[in-house]
């Protein structure tokens, strides 16, 4: 710590002996002369009510005017912030003493303290700036006269637009294809602010008319039950008024019902018990206030729908889903929990339509006494059940051993002392295991490659049962952590073929790619370079790649056509690989590729080239269709391959395929179980099944740094029906995978799609893949990861760990901590996630995001002292010496005791403040996330729960009435008379079940 009464950290040395001179160091003070940060200002005008800020550029600032923040990793490398005396960011660089130039993004504020710029680094490395690269490059942003967004215009991209109503919801919102469309997006919402309606509305006036006109637009801003209207297609009533801005629409495309269902005649009846469950709301009677009840999604382009009813039990969890699909066939899950929430077993009945038979899978799990899986049991209809998975941990928690397929395979998994996975079995010694891989950080054994203590990957070795033979990718980065080389070798081999496979990347200051190379291996041949590549660009899009070798194995060898974009940003040809146009929909994926019939795919020996791709998507970003045509040279007949995609169940040619399982999938067409290794970044390495005579391995994959393919060796037919590979992700015709929001080509290591979250991470390239980092990172859905939030037991988020699937907080030993609002909660997961999602480790715990605040029974004892709980005790029992329990009186006076000393909300809140002591209020029923991502929930000693702010109140309130004498049933009730009384309707499940909760914590009790 430095000698300062600020007491802030100077060095930080990681465990571990060989991270022991490897500190990460932090140093605080002002900027110097040296450092020449650009001071950059800007000229605000008017311009149809919204502001247009000019940028300013008056030198540098002078030594002393601004806080210097600055973290060295374990490697060296530099992140330093440059902040106003506002706390304003106005300068974010990357540096390394052995490399320049530095990486440098600037912030740059109007004159009402409104972020107007962001400069990143390939932009700001120039000393001005025409209207022209900034359009390329800079992200920007206008505002009206009350602050709001309402116009922003990202590099890549055209300009979009946002019109609000009076609470500052977004109601209305247009990207650039939408507006030469004369179409507009919008949201309705309910008095609560939930979005119970989306579609789209044709209206052509400019977004600064519209805002007038909801500005003087004197009716109501919400949305109620009780209504009813036809959907513009005609298929279905909408329970909902129609009497906010718009009331004209063009398509309906979702639909949300809370609380409770939305009609007799498109109710789905759930049972009142579900695997031994009482359901919460089982009849259009029943309500279960603040829950998703239904939803409705329709498909774009046709006039089809999903509709998908919500069950949960008393305690608010979702034990079942009933999805019916648009054709008429249905999923249905029924999930039985345990105390924790955790799935002792789950069911799933589907059907694809009437035509179909049923399909039914049930999954067993076990757990021990610390709530870690242990055992999972799967069955397809009434098949022998098959043991997935039997898995064994270590002292801290994290998987040493799991046997897969009733002991088919038997996986070891060993971690460093920072609990980084290091060898996943041991591919030196795999002693009949079919795949072994060594991950190497600070203990590279080819001397030519530098340790990595940060975190990065330096080698990797694999070997598989298939060839025996050890292979190995070395690796190197740049001063920014972006991979630069990726060089294979075969140490042990006696003809080894070195650098067959080698990848090596150089980039930009945005990190767009400008050039690749790499290599393959051709028996005949030997190793031989592929791809020797140069990429040319107008901002971030790429216009061009020009490919340098003649050998046809990677990028195609004719090269150098222009690709073309939409105003979205959005790849719209590629002509090298026979890709004459990509239609999207407004999600920005592809509904439409068509292709040039006479572009031969290399991959091909039988001649095979590519007609046109069809896709299917549902207005929530689901896929739910390909239609693929094909031919073959020589040929005139035309063939068609379907796919259809139904909760995991996917269909090909109207034939069941698979559905995925936990360590794999299962094959319908050769009833079998297929088991596939993953390494570390989920990549399907090796797939195998149990035969007559014990294992049979069905494919290998090895790939490239940036995700293409190896080929060359160890080729095996695989299941044409199953291409999901890189990352675990859908590898389509054109050579894309489908990771959901955007298509990644591997071939060239980028999107063809601008990022949905660019905004978060402006000093990378929108189309740059992973941070330019693939063997550290992944994409799971080509957006935002969903995240592992590890926290320490002081609340401090230590790491953020990438993963598929809803935001989880574990504690350092990995034990996961339950939250208590699964839905709100979420999203004030995702609201810290946006902010410290992309720092690194040392990054993250200088910062001190905290997620939780921990409250001790001690604080809570205290608490309720100063509020002289005995003498509260004392005058509860007076007056039920005088008066029934059950009187109104009786009643009356608690609810009084709800409202004043027994509401703690408010102090849950300061509790949670940042330390600053700025208070940011917290959102009903949402917990606070103050904007610096600290804070936000509230920890009890003894509990596993996390508790937003309200309902943290609501803990606290439960104890105190249970330490004066009330019962928790009068509490309850209390609790719903309350919200009710104002204005809330009937109290919410999860604050129910923290009333609950708090009433029946045992760590406080009164003390006379």
């Amino acid at each position: 710590m430095e000698t300062s009464p600020l007491n802030r950290v100077e060095q930080e040395v990681p465990v571990g002996w060989d991270w022991s001179a490897r500190p990460v160091y932090f140093e605080n003070g002002t900027n110097e002369t040296a450092d020449k940060v650009k001071m950059l200002t800007t000229k605000t005008i008017i311009e149809n009510n919204a502001t247009k800020s000019e940028i300013q550029s008056n030198d540098y600032y002078d030594p002393g005017q601004l806080f210097k923040k600055t973290v060295w990793d374990e490697d060296g490398s530099a992140a330093i912030e440059f902040t106003n005396g506002k706390g304003q960011t106005v300068l974010s660089r990357k540096a390394h003493a052995s490399f320049s130039p530095n990486l440098d993004t600037y912030y740059i504020y109007n004159e009402y303290g409104h972020l107007a710029w962001v400069i990143p680094p390939q932009l700001a490395l120039n000393q001005t700036w025409t209207d022209s690269d900034l359009d390329l490059f800079a992200y920007e942003y206008r505002y009206d006269g009350r602050g709001r967004q309402v116009e922003k215009k990202l590099p890549g991209k055209g300009r979009e637009y946002m019109v609000y109503d009076k609470h500052d919801r977004i109601i209305l919102s247009q990207d650039s294809v939408l507006k030469k469309k004369k179409k507009w997006m919008f949201t309705k919402y309910d008095t609560f602010g939930r979005v119970v309606y989306t579609g789209t509305t044709d209206n052509d006036l400019s977004r600064n008319d519209l805002q007038i006109s909801v500005d003087s637009n004197s009716g109501t801003t919400s949305e109620v039950r009780g209504g009813s209207f036809k959907t513009p297609d005609g298929t279905y009533n909408v329970k909902y008024s129609n009497a906010a801005f718009p009331t004209k629409f063009a398509e309906i495309l979702t639909v949300n019902y809370y609380d409770t269902y939305y009609g007799t005649k498109d109710y789905r009846d759930f049972q009142r018990s579900i695997l031994e469950q009482e359901v919460l709301a089982a009849t259009l009677q029943d309500k279960a206030n603040g829950l998703l009840m239904c939803t409705l999604v329709k498909n774009l382009d046709s006039n089809e729908w999903t509709e998908t009813f919500f069950a949960y039990d008393t305690r608010g969890r979702e034990i079942s889903t009933y999805s019916v699909n648009y054709l008429k066939g249905y999923t249905r899950t029924e999930k039985q929990l345990n105390f924790a929430g955790l799935p002792n077993k789950v069911i799933t009945y589907h059907q694809r339509d009437k035509d179909f038979p049923e399909t039914v899978i049930t999954e067993n799990f076990e757990y021990d006494q610390q709530n870690r899986l242990t055992k999972h049991w799967h069955q397809v209809n009434s098949e022998p059940f098959e043991l997935l998975t039997d898995l064994n941990y270590n002292e801290i928690s994290q998987i040493s051993n799991k046997q897969v397929g009733n002991n088919l395979q038997s996986i070891d998994y060993t971690y460093n002392i920072k609990g980084w996975n290091t060898q996943i079995n041991d591919p030196d010694n795999l002693n009949g295991k079919l795949f072994g891989y060594t991950i190497r950080y600070q203990n590279p054994v080819t001397n030519a490659f530098l340790a990595r203590y940060n975190g990065n990957i330096s080698e990797v070795d694999w070997k598989t049962a298939v060839d025996g033979k050890l292979r190995r990718y070395s690796y190197e980065y740049d001063h920014i952590n972006r991979l630069s080389k990726g060089i294979y070798s075969e140490p042990y081999a006696t003809v080894p073929a070195n650098n067959a496979y080698n990848e090596q990347v150089y980039y930009d200051l945005n990190g767009n790619i400008t050039g690749l190379r790499r290599n393959a291996f051709d028996p005949s041949v030997g190793v031989q370079e592929i791809d020797y590549l140069t990429y040319n660009y107008a901002g971030n899009r790429l216009l061009s790649v020009n490919e340098n070798s003649s050998i046809y194995g990677g990028y195609p060898e004719v090269s150098g056509n222009t690709i073309a974009y939409d105003d979205n940003g959005n790849m719209t040809s590629q002509i090298d690989k026979g890709i004459l146009n990509i239609n999207y929909n407004y999600l920005n994926v592809p509904k439409e590729i068509t292709f040039d019939p006479s572009y031969i795919l290399h991959t091909s020996t039988n001649g095979m080239y590519n007609i046109l791709t069809n896709y299917t998507y549902s207005a929530d970003g689901r896929k739910l269709e390909k239609r693929h045509d094909y031919g073959f040279v020589g040929g005139s007949k035309q063939f068609r391959t379907k796919i259809n995609y139904f909760d995991g169940f996917q269909y090909t040619n109207d034939v069941l395929s698979f559905v995925p399982t936990s360590e794999g999938y299962y094959d319908f067409v050769q009833k079998k179980y297929i088991y596939n290794y993953t390494d570390h970044l989920g990549n399907v390495r090796l797939s195998y099944f149990r035969n007559n005579t014990g294992i049979e391995i069905l494919e290998e994959n090895n790939y490239y740094p940036f995700g293409m393919k190896h080929e060359g060796y160890n080729t095996f037919g695989g299941n044409p029906n199953y291409n999901y590979k890189y990352n675990g992700k859908e590898l389509q015709e054109t050579g894309m995978y489908d990771y959901g929001a955007r298509f990644y080509m591997p071939d060239i290591g980028r999107w063809g799609v601008v990022d949905p979250l660019a905004e978060k991470m402006t000093r990378y390239s929108p189309y740059n893949y992973a941070f330019n980092n693939p063997l550290r990172f992944i994409d799971p859905d080509g957006r935002q990861n969903e995240d592992i939030i590890k926290v320490n037991s002081q609340g401090y988020v230590q790491e953020i760990i990438p993963q598929e699937g809803a935001h989880v907080v574990q504690d350092m030993n990995g034990n996961q901590l339950n939250l208590n609002d699964s839905v709100f909660d979420q999203e004030q997961l995702g609201d810290i996630v946006s902010y410290a999602g992309r720092m690194t480790d040392y990054e993250l715990q200088d910062a001190e995001v905290r997620l939780f605040t921990p409250y001790s029974a001690q604080n809570m004892a205290d608490k309720f002292n100063a509020l002289g709980i005995g003498d509260i005790k004392s005058d509860v029992e007076y007056r039920k010496s005088i008066m029934a329990t059950g009187s109104l009186t009786y009643f009356t006076y608690g609810v009084d005791l709800g409202h004043g000393k027994f509401d703690f909300a408010g102090s849950m809140g300061t509790l949670v403040n940042t330390d600053n002591g700025n208070n940011y209020p917290p959102l009903q029923g949402g917990g606070a996330t103050p904007p610096d991502g600290t804070g936000g929930f509230v920890k009890f000693e003894g509990n596993n729960t996390l508790y937003n702010v309200y309902d943290a109140g609501n803990f606290m309130t439960g104890k105190a009435f249970q330490m004066v004498g009330y019962s928790l049933e009068t509490i309850k009730a209390g609790a719903n008379v309350n919200s009710i009384l104002t204005g809330n309707g009937k109290d919410t499940a999860s604050d129910q079940r923290a009333i609950t909760a708090g009433y029946n914590y045992n760590s406080v009790g009164w003390k006379k």
